[in-house]
C-alpha cells in the first residue's frame, strides 16, 4: 500500500538510507485525540520485556515515536516520529522514518574519532614500513560500514509495516511526499 513498490536497496543505498528520513503524510477521519488514543493502543512502552502489541515506542499529547517490536536489538531499525494536527474534522499525521538518531550520532562519533586518529598513525606506520595499523583502521572503518548495511538490511520491512499500522489504526490515507 504506502511503500511497498519501493525497489530493495543494495549495499550501498542501504548505506546511505541510514543517513536519510523519509517524510510520509497521513490524513485520517479521526480527531487528533482520537488518533492519539488509538495509536497509544497499538503501542508498549519502551521497556516491556514482554509486551503483545505490534510496536514499542511514546505516544504522548501532540505526537510521538514508535518501533517495529522485535526479539533482539538493532541499532539501525527504523523508528516513526510523528506530530498530529488538527485538519478540518479530522487530523493529519506528519510522519518521519529512519534510524534512530542516537545511531546516527554515534556512528558519527566513531568513524570520525577513526578518521582522525588514523591519519598521522597511518602516515608514520606507513613511512617506517608497518602496515598493521592502516589495515586495523581500514577494518575498523569496514566494519562500521558493514554494520550499518546489515542492520539496514534486517530493518528493511520496517517502514511499509510502520506505515500501515499507523494508517490502519487511525483509518488514514498514506500520501508520499511528491519528489
Amino acid at each position: 500500500m504506502a511503500l511497498e513498490d519501493d525497489p530493495p536497496p543494495g549495499p550501498l543505498g542501504l548505506f546511505l538510507g541510514f543517513w536519510q528520513d523519509e517524510t510520509v503524510v497521513i490524513r485520517s477521519p479521526l480527531a487528533p485525540a482520537e488518533a492519539l488514543t488509538a495509536l497509544s493502543g497499538q503501542v508498549d512502552p519502551l521497556f516491556t520485556l514482554f509486551g503483545k502489541r505490534p510496536a514499542r515506542g511514546h505516544v504522548g499529547a501532540g505526537g510521538g515515536w514508535i518501533r517495529r517490536r522485535i526479539s533482539g536489538r538493532n541499532s539501525a531499525q527504523s523508528v516513526l516520529r510523528f506530530e498530529v494536527e488538527p485538519e478540518g474534522s479530522g487530523s493529519r499525521i506528519a510522519c518521519h522514518i529512519g534510524a534512530s538518531w542516537f545511531s546516527r550520532g554515534f556512528l558519527i562519533f566513531w568513524m570520525g574519532g577513526i578518521i582522525l586518529s588514523s591519519g598521522g598513525a597511518t602516515l608514520s606506520s606507513l613511512s617506517s614500513g608497518q602496515y598493521l595499523v592502516p589495515a586495523v583502521l581500514s577494518g575498523m572503518l569496514l566494519f562500521g560500514a558493514l554494520l550499518v548495511v546489515f542492520g539496514r538490511w534486517l530493518a528493511r520491512g520496517d517502514k511499509p509495516f510502520l506505515v500501515d499500522l499507523v494508517a490502519g489504526t487511525v483509518d488514514g490515507r498514506v500520501e508520499r511526499p511528491r519528489s
